[in-house]
């Protein structure tokens, strides 16, 4: 079975000044899949095992083969799915991973790929219930419902719980309050750099504003309700760029920005071209910018490749039904 695992785009991204009990600040965002992403082959088999194919564009290519899980694949979420998840069941799988999504690119690339083995495989024992070779016990099957299967996703990073499922979504909490949102066909571009960075040090310089009050942000912190429901509106109608750009936030702008000032020069230029709706995917190294047309979307992509000759753009539409990308192959 050949499943597509999506990247992401996230529409806002906003980080509460409380903390929570547990010390973790409360987050929101709108999680958008799109037509770019990873693939997994997933074939049933006698043990558990895992592949992966380098299918990167040639200015990420190296990146994969120095940092990453070729050298020891007990690193990738893939594999660590395989391993937890090993206890509750008795079917084995092999693992095909083609990669294409850039590491660090804010798009999820790791996440997608284990949210949509879950996924996968919840489905696959579920089916096959009355199998004693998938589950083995009643308590295994109640594992796989999602009541259970969200709490372990989460448990294997944030972004994971949202890829169980195959629409946009309000996400909140710290990434396991997901509310699906129904989102028309929209048009965009995305710039992808070759800048690594740390989600752990941008979290580190956002907080020193909480701590001081010397901040850009916006007093209210989390979008209000009304907000949340004008954003809903726009997205599920006929998505105007000009009237949804104010409405976003991504709070951590201000900080990669001045760490990365190519990002911020890629997003002023994303709107001297006439896209207002220009973002930073999440803490990640890709800009983004939403268009009305394929017109102005080739326009863009065209402009945007000659004026940052070493990054590398993508033409890119949301996916309204992530599981009409799979197929048997």
């Amino acid at each position: 079975m050949r499943i597509f695992s999506p990247a992401k785009i996230n529409l806002g991204l906003w980080i509460g000044e409380r903390r929570r009990e547990d010390g973790l600040h409360e987050l929101q965002s709108v999680l958008v899949p799109i037509n770019f992403g990873d693939y997994l082959v997933i074939h049933p088999a006698k043990i558990d095992s895992f592949t992966t194919q380098n299918e990167l564009s040639p200015p990420f290519r190296d990146d994969f083969e120095q940092i990453t899980e070729k050298n020891d694949p007990t690193n990738n979420l893939v594999y660590k799915v395989l391993e937890k998840s090993r206890p509750y069941r008795s079917s084995y799988f092999h693992v095909h991973l083609r990669k294409q999504i850039p590491l660090g690119s804010g798009l999820g690339g790791g996440s997608s790929n284990a949210g949509k083995l879950l996924q996968y495989t919840a489905r696959f024992l579920l089916e096959t219930e009355g199998d004693t070779t998938t589950l083995s016990s009643q308590k295994d099957f109640k594992f796989w419902k999602n009541e259970h299967l969200y709490p372990f996703a989460l448990s294997l990073g944030s972004d994971i719980p949202f890829f169980l499922q195959d629409q946009a979504a309000i996400v909140s909490g710290i990434g396991g309050n997901i509310l699906p949102i129904p989102v028309t066909s929209s048009f965009g571009v995305i710039a992808l750099t070759k800048l690594i960075i740390s989600t752990k040090e941008v979290y580190h310089l956002l907080k020193r504003p909480f701590k001081t009050q010397e901040t850009n942000l916006s007093t209210d912190y989390l979008p209000s309700p009304q907000c949340c429901q004008e954003i809903k509106a726009i997205l599920r109608d006929s998505i105007d760029d000009a009237k949804l750009a104010p409405l976003l936030q991504n709070h951590f702008e201000p900080v990669v920005y001045k760490l990365y000032p190519l990002l911020k020069n890629i997003k002023y230029a994303f709107m001297s071209l006439g896209a207002p709706c220009s973002f930073l995917s999440g803490t990640g190294s890709s800009v983004y910018c939403l268009v009305d047309s394929e017109e102005k979307q080739a326009t863009i992509l065209d402009s945007m490749k000659r004026q940052f000759p070493d990054c590398l753009f993508l033409s890119f539409t949301f996916l309204t039904n992530v599981k009409a990308q799979n197929s048997s192959s």
